[in-house]
């Protein structure tokens, strides 16, 4: 299995979201997620583990603190950022989820910070949208590659795998 299948297995396996409410990725929608409203973005965004590489705590959250600081420098009308998990177990990641944010701005902030992937979405819908490689983007200036899922309250296992 190479680097990036172990990686989209992970992603696809993780739960995301606030301390306080979990979600998981599915290929149908389910009972809507209580953290997104209709026609809401969001992104669900870390700093942990540059380019999927274990690193120690203390390097985790020097980069945490940068993205955070990023993020606070974009001009995001009305985002609300607030502290969420990428994971769980071992691979739990302190995360943010900010709101209002576009899949550039996301998409920006996760290559910059070397993650191999974000998370975003508009309401229910959202994107597993690799970062790597930078050097291949698509018409708009965005990477051609994005999965689309639905998000739904997590309940234990996956939906999807």
């Amino acid at each position: 299995m190479t680097t990036t299948e172990r990686l989209r297995t992970a992603f696809l396996a993780a739960g995301y979201g606030t301390p306080g409410e979990r979600f998981r990725l599915a290929a149908h929608p389910g009972r809507p997620c209580r953290l997104f409203g209709p026609g809401e973005r969001w992104a669900i965004l870390t700093a942990h583990n540059r380019h999927g590489v274990r690193q120690d705590s203390g390097q985790n959250d020097r980069q945490q603190r940068l993205l955070e600081r990023g993020l606070s420098k974009l001009d995001l009308s009305g985002s609300v950022c607030q502290a969420a998990v990428n994971g769980e177990g071992e691979w739990a990641e302190a995360s943010v989820l900010a709101r209002a944010i576009t899949l550039r701005q996301a998409l920006e902030l996760g290559r910059r910070h070397g993650q191999a992937a974000v998370l975003w979405g508009i309401g229910q819908r959202a994107a597993l949208v690799w970062c790597w490689p930078p050097s291949a983007p698509g018409p708009s200036g965005l990477p051609a590659r994005a999965e689309r899922f639905w998000v739904c309250p997590s309940e234990g296992k996956p939906h999807i795998l």
